[in-house]
């Protein structure tokens, strides 16, 4: 509670991008951290593994059963939690775990590609994107686009989009 869960919601609550990138096992806590991001990448080399419950008798923590069953679904993740089996990288793609896999060699270029990209991104505009995607699986589809409209329309007027249309338009 004072350690491990203040570090896992600093990442998840980070007010730019979080990339991810897995180049290798991510076992036990590392799952959490491993699917904590904004973007997560993986190297063929990777894979996740729940070692809580079947090895160890506790169950997954820091925040691997509300991460897992967002990114592969309730049964994916009941799986992988109870039998505690490996899940390689092309398996955690295929699930949508991942959003990409690369040869181990390419990873880190991706990652800090995409971080760069990111970094151009107005922090407002990730912020509000993380929230309405982390909260739309509990909103019906009305609710949803009421969301997206109010959100749309604090951004709207932000200098960021302005610049962008003028230049656009010029």
């Amino acid at each position: 509670r004072d350690r491990f869960n203040p570090t896992m919601m600093a990442i998840y609550n980070f007010p730019r991008p979080v990339v991810i990138a897995i180049n290798g096992i991510a076992a036990g806590g590392g799952v959490g951290l491993a699917l904590c991001g904004d973007l997560v990448l993986a190297s063929e080399k990777a894979s996740l593994k729940v070692v809580q419950v079947q090895q160890l008798g506790i169950v997954a923590d820091l925040g691997a059963n509300w991460l897992l069953q967002r990114a592969v679904g309730r049964p994916r993740a009941m799986a992988m939690c109870l039998l505690g089996e490996t899940t390689r990288a092309q398996q955690l793609l295929e699930w949508g775990a991942v959003a990409e896999v690369l040869p181990a060699e390419q990873l880190l270029p991706r990652a800090l590609e995409c971080a760069s990209k990111l970094a151009e991104v107005p922090p407002g505009a990730v912020l509000a994107t993380r929230r309405l995607v982390d909260e739309a699986p509990a909103c019906g589809f009305e609710q949803s686009l009421e969301q997206e409209r109010g959100v749309q329309r604090s951004l709207c007027d932000a200098p960021h989009f302005i610049n962008q249309v003028r230049a656009f338009l010029g």
